[in-house]
């Protein structure tokens, strides 16, 4: 295995916490872990800042060749995109490195270094708030920023999202599915789908963002709770009943 790496302009401090890491093949012992899952996000102090260490899980064997000979790995497209967004003027984590480890035609792990956010709050349940047509109305031209920029965040959902104090205060998280140049509005109009979670918390944004939005913005809502349903119904097809 043989690891390959890429630090942002300017960023020249991360480079002893990445070879660290290429090093032993995993983040320093002294990291915080704060989130455990799929992925695992590390927090540790380096070049006197907080750094967010975003391992991806490995992929399966098909994906390992694909990110290898075919597209970019999470962590690339993560941190490529971040730069991207920033040079939008549009909120992001700054990213700082990437780490990839790969062996012949084939991916394995992968991190993305970055700006560890704190004191923000996801989105989730943000509609409850007595504050939310501010909120929502925030969202809304965060919305029309993006688009108008020909953006499209694949995973604009409540929970990649993040709010620091203010309401117009939005910090875009979770960015490796991306994509730029885009003119479709059908593909816009999914960005209402996830990002609260009852069609009157849609409405309130969909009113915000365009005054022929809500229609556009009801059906997205409701196409993906169709295609969540389906899915379940699917998978309960081929899981074993239980006596």
């Amino acid at each position: 295995m043989a690891f390959k790496h890429r630090i942002a302009p300017g960023c020249e401090w991360i480079a002893p916490l990445v070879g660290q890491i290429t090093a032993t093949g995993s983040v320093p012992q002294d990291a915080d872990i704060i989130y455990a899952g799929r992925n695992t996000l590390s927090v540790v102090q380096a070049g006197g800042r907080a750094v967010c260490i975003k391992q991806y899980k490995v992929p399966i064997f098909i994906n390992r060749m694909a990110y290898a000979l075919l597209r970019p790995s999470k962590a690339s497209r993560a941190f490529s995109n971040a730069l991207r967004l920033i040079g939008l003027g549009i909120a992001t984590a700054t990213p700082y490195a990437y780490i990839e480890e790969r062996g012949p035609f084939m991916l394995r792990r992968s991190w993305f270094l970055c700006e560890h956010i704190s004191n923000a709050t996801d989105l989730r349940y943000i509609d409850q708030r007595p504050d939310y047509p501010e909120i929502a109305a925030n969202i809304a031209a965060l919305m029309h920023r993006l688009h108008d920029c020909g953006v499209w965040m694949k995973d604009f959902s409540c929970g990649n999202i993040l709010m620091r104090g203010v309401t117009d205060d939005f910090v875009l998280i979770d960015i490796n599915r991306m994509e730029f140049g885009v003119t479709s509005r059908a593909k816009f109009d999914r960005d209402f789908s996830r990002i609260v979670d009852t069609e009157d918390a849609v409405r309130v944004i969909a009113r915000a963002y365009a005054p022929d939005a809500e229609p556009r913005a009801i059906k997205a809502f409701r196409d993906l709770r169709r295609r969540i349903a389906r899915k379940r119904r699917f998978k309960k097809l081929f899981k074993p009943s239980r006596k």
